[in-house]
């Protein structure tokens, strides 16, 4: 089987997911024939006997028009939840049969009724790792806080944090992760550490992870669109650094192996406070919760272990070892 990469940038591990996939694309089976290219020229030459392709962000693919007949005669063509999900419109373009990375809620969200059928996901993937430092930071709250597209999550910020934070002078960090300030919030009558980190700030690659392996709990919800509740990416780099998430329930939760109250915990807006002073106060759960997290991450959602499971599913798809 031969499987061809086309991207616009060379992939490193600080960049987010639209230019991050050829790291678990790599890991694919040694006897599969994968290929990367970064040109119209390599393109053309490599899709002339591929077996699938896989495209990424083609908004920022400069010559992908050039190669759109090419492309069209792939038997099968990938795309990354990124694209899916951000840039439907290019589906009347090109011929799609797949998605992967993303949870499937985060593709059907996007998708129109009738690419329904053609969507799988083999969940999402995160290189993410514990530093095993010590935890200083009782609850963290990082990611997009104002957009209507995580309504879980404003309700967090506009009903609770920025009552908790209301005259503060925050503790800011100068270095890495700029853009995070730590609060002295009180809770159940005790003082806990609150670490916010402002929108769009390093939100990516060793810095990140090593901020959450400081932090014991992390408050998140899904993303909404179309009243598909999405799980977002920190449902897996959260946990995979050890950090215990609380969030309003998520759609396909069961299926991509969460569960309420082993490896992650489940509240709503009435419940938010109380359980979050409930898992404050009863350490020795927060951290069985953290283990059995990083103990999900390691494995179902690792590259190799994305990787064999995507390798699967093109195999049956193409008929080809």
């Amino acid at each position: 089987m031969k499987i061809v990469y086309i991207g616009s940038h060379l992939p490193h591990r600080l960049s987010w997911t639209p230019f991050s996939n050829p790291l678990l694309l790599r890991q694919l089976p040694a006897y599969a024939a994968y290929v990367e290219c970064y040109c119209v020229e390599d393109a053309k030459a490599q899709l002339a006997d591929a077996d699938v392709v896989f495209l990424e962000n083609i908004r920022g693919l400069p010559f992908w028009q050039e190669i759109k007949t090419e492309i069209e005669a792939v038997p099968l063509v990938c795309a990354s939840y990124c694209d899916v999900w951000r840039q439907p419109w290019w589906f009347k373009y090109l011929r799609t049969d797949v998605n992967v990375v993303m949870t499937k809620a985060a593709a059907l969200a996007a998708l129109p009724v009738t690419e329904h059928s053609k969507v799988y996901c083999a969940g999402y993937r995160t290189d993410a790792v514990d530093y095993n430092v010590e935890r200083d930071i009782d609850i963290i709250l990082w990611g997009d806080w104002h957009h209507l597209a995580y309504p879980f999550r404003m309700f967090i910020q506009q009903q609770h944090v920025n009552k908790w934070i209301e005259g503060q002078t925050p503790v800011t960090t100068t270095g890495f992760p700029r853009g995070l300030n730590i609060y002295e919030v009180e809770l159940g009558g005790k003082k806990y550490k609150l670490g916010y980190v402002s929108r769009k700030f390093d939100y990516f690659g060793p810095a990140l992870h090593q901020l959450l392996s400081r932090c014991k709990i992390a408050c998140t919800g899904p993303g909404w669109k179309k009243g598909i509740r999405i799980g977002t990416g920190k449902y897996y780099e959260n946990p995979a650094c050890g950090t215990v998430v609380v969030s309003a329930i998520f759609d396909e939760m069961e299926e991509l192996g969460f569960e309420h109250g082993k490896n992650v915990w489940l509240t709503d807006e009435e419940k938010f406070v109380t359980d979050l002073i409930y898992l404050l106060e009863t350490p020795e759960l927060v951290q069985q919760i953290s283990k059995n997290g990083k103990e999900l991450m390691q494995s179902r959602y690792t590259a190799v272990a994305q990787a064999a499971e995507f390798y699967k599913f093109l195999q049956e798809k193409t008929g080809k070892l």
